[in-house]
């Protein structure tokens, strides 16, 4: 008898795991494919291998009755927010196009303020060019804009 409730524990222990792994992964899975700065740098293959994976091995779990209708319903919902994000960016139908997610293609490198403000417009005349322009090659983050502000 405490063998069985000892094996119970564990198969709800690794139920419960799963159960959180699925719907963590599925997250994950859904910012890699919907994340703008990640997707310019990076392309939208990862996040998709990755949901169609999950959704896979979530579909199987749940028609072995191992999956609870509320999971599932979550599961559905994460899909859901992520076909909205899609639908609304403007890029082209192919893995290789455009993502069209949020923020533009280019983005120039340097210092961007208000030349009518006149406290920023004597620190950027004081400040020499070099110093506050922050490149990839210098060792900024290349898919954030700011570097690593």
């Amino acid at each position: 008898s405490g063998a069985d409730a000892s094996s119970t524990r564990l198969d709800n222990w690794r139920h419960r795991l799963a159960t959180t792994s699925t719907i963590l992964g599925m997250a994950s899975s859904a910012v890699l494919l919907t994340d703008s700065l990640y997707v310019h740098e990076y392309g939208r293959l990862l996040g998709i291998g990755f949901l169609v994976m999950l959704t896979i091995l979530s579909t199987r779990t749940y028609l072995r009755r191992k999956m609870s209708w509320a999971v599932a319903s979550i599961l559905v919902l994460i899909k859901c927010l992520v076909a909205i994000c899609l639908l609304r960016s403007q890029g082209g139908p192919t893995l290789s196009d455009h993502p069209g997610l949020d923020i533009p293609t280019t983005v120039k490198e340097g210092l961007y303020y208000n030349a009518h403000n006149p406290l920023i417009s004597s620190i950027a005349k004081h400040w020499p060019e070099t110093y506050r322009v922050y490149t990839a090659a210098s060792g900024a983050t290349p898919y954030l804009p700011t570097g690593d502000a």
